[in-house]
């Protein structure tokens, strides 16, 4: 064997490494049919042989480069849901919620992409700011759960009524009221 033999087997090796079992019985096969090949036409020149080493060479560096566009993806998705969660202000205890909820959407065979990853980061903010992380952190937990294909952000008026005091003098809801809005409201009166 040449040194080149040994190089070009320690570049197969390599591609190798990487390939999914699906796609290291492709090569095998391929390569296979190329020995028979090259075999079969053992008394023709050299130089026909060396297309064919290459175009392996070629389908092997194809695959590689497919599971290193993969996994820039993933680190894409990662980084994006890190910035939102930091733009929009998620505090650390509804992070993990969050998290939770894209991940049980992956296992669901769906994976958000940058505007509705966004939309969604922007409405847990926006029901947290309202509801509290608490109760936007109690409808994550139920819709994931009960297996629902989104987050049921209805379900947080029911919790802020819950929530509620009670009025001691007769025991119904305290009301909440606009007090700017009502101010405005005398004052357009006068």
């Amino acid at each position: 064997m040449t040194k080149q033999d040994i190089q070009d087997g320690k570049k197969i090796a390599e591609l190798f490494a990487i390939l999914s079992e699906e796609n290291k019985n492709m090569a095998i096969v391929y390569l296979s049919a190329l020995r028979d090949k090259e075999l079969a036409d053992s008394s023709k020149d050299n130089r026909q042989q060396k297309p064919l080493e290459n175009q392996v060479f070629g389908a092997l560096k194809k695959c590689q480069n497919k599971k290193e566009k993969v996994k820039k993806k993933n680190k894409t998705q990662a980084q994006l849901i890190e910035q939102f969660l930091i733009e929009f202000n998620i505090s650390t205890y509804l992070f993990d919620f969050v998290n939770d909820w894209i991940e049980y959407k992956k296992e669901g065979g769906f994976v958000y992409k940058e505007t509705g990853l966004k939309n969604l980061i922007i409405q847990i903010s926006e029901s947290a700011g309202k509801y509290g992380d608490k109760a936007v952190a109690a409808v994550i937990k139920e819709s994931i759960a009960s297996g629902y294909k989104g987050i049921v952000f209805d379900k947080l008026t029911k919790i802020k009524r819950e929530a509620a005091p009670a009025n001691n003098f007769n025991n119904f809801l305290q009301r909440e009221y606009d007090y700017n809005e009502l101010e405005q409201k005398l004052l357009s009166n006068n």
